[in-house]
């Protein structure tokens, strides 16, 4: 399997003093999530329990059609807590480092942020 990490953000809408949802979300860093990280783990392993999460993986084409399963999952480095995308190893080297180099890409604004 390979291993791929992503810094984890956790948005939520707190309640007000009625007791409604407010409009306006609160976002937390990884170091608060890592208190939660038992519960976050429990909700990735029933959202993917029905469903393959490589049909979300939102890369360039050719990246898409070389990823055949991927596994959602959080883990805690130093304190804090990120997300964790799993895959198989493929024979060629070629197919991950397009799948790779795509996450890279992606996250590379955030990545200078949490270090």
């Amino acid at each position: 399997m390979q291993n791929y990490y992503c810094p984890l953000m956790c948005t939520l809408y707190l309640r007000n003093r009625y007791g409604d949802l407010d409009y306006d979300p609160v976002e937390y860093d990884g170091e608060y999530a890592a208190k939660y990280e038992d519960e976050i783990r429990d909700l990735l392993i029933r959202e993917q329990s029905d469903c393959n999460m490589a049909e979300y993986f939102d890369g360039p084409n050719s990246a898409v059609g070389k990823l055949e399963s991927a596994v959602w999952d959080v883990e805690r480095i130093h304190g804090c807590l990120y997300r964790k995308l799993k895959w198989p190893k493929k024979r060629s080297t070629s197919s991950s480092a397009s799948i790779g180099d795509s996450l890279r890409n992606d996250s590379e604004p955030n990545r200078k942020r949490y270090r």
